[in-house]
């Protein structure tokens, strides 16, 4: 993702924009699940809009946003104007070589598709370098749904969103390894499109939410929202 990508803007990606914290908080509750969020410093790549800026706050005494889109870095402005937060207006080129915080977490949200592998491979070496974590939740690519949302939303373009096809399981793996990281778990999740579990929470329907992460994902795969995809330096806890 470069500055200023016409790509990327409020009409194009307005489905990202943050309308409550329902949904965000149910994502980051899943990924408490499975790891736990425990250092000081979190640092936020490509944060958009903010959709889930303010669930990630909550939970560490700082957090940086990194984010180069002129659009979406106004609007982050006006979510947060606390201490704690920092945001930058600037690309992985330019954030990563300059800004060392030993023992982060590193979250990306939709993003390392947009990357090409030279911007990947900058995350990882600064995940290696400073004992770091990277949690980045991506499409998962077996999803027919994704395409059906390409379809109709306005201004989305396969091209932009194909990359995404080729990031398999075993591609993050080989990616990660190279830059010295393990894989310490793919897994995929959110069974339902984020809207409907976001009605599912409105009527507190959290029964049927926890059966669909423990069953209908493991059974059906193919058709889970994400994957959560985390790499650590070896033997990292």
């Amino acid at each position: 993702m470069s500055r200023g990508s016409e790509y990327f803007n409020v009409k194009t990606h307005r489905y990202m924009k943050n309308s409550d914290e329902l949904f965000p908080e149910y994502v980051l509750k899943q990924i408490e699940k499975n790891i736990r969020l425990k250092t000081e410093l979190a640092i936020e790549i490509g944060a958009g809009m903010g959709r889930f800026s303010k669930a990630i706050e909550k939970r560490f005494a700082r957090l940086i946003i990194v984010e180069p889109v002129d659009e979406y870095y106004r609007i982050l402005q006006q979510l947060f104007d606390n201490e704690n937060v920092r945001i930058e207006k600037v690309c992985v080129e330019e954030f990563f070589p300059g800004n060392i915080e030993n023992n982060t977490i590193i979250f990306a949200f939709h993003l390392m598709h947009h990357l090409k592998y030279e911007q990947r491979a900058l995350i990882y070496k600064y995940i290696m370098k400073t004992r770091s974590m990277g949690i980045f939740i991506e499409p998962n690519r077996t999803n027919p749904l994704f395409f059906f949302q390409i379809l109709f939303s306005a201004g989305m373009r396969l091209k932009e969103e194909k990359r995404y096809l080729r990031l398999s399981t075993e591609t993050y793996k080989k990616e990660q390894s190279a830059n010295g990281l393990s894989t310490r778990l793919i897994k995929r999740f959110c069974f339902f499109p984020p809207p409907l579990i976001r009605i599912l929470l409105l009527f507190r329907m959290r029964t049927l939410l926890n059966f669909s992460e423990k069953y209908f994902n493991h059974f059906f795969p193919f058709l889970s929202s994400y994957q959560l995809i985390v790499c650590s330096r070896d033997h990292e806890e």
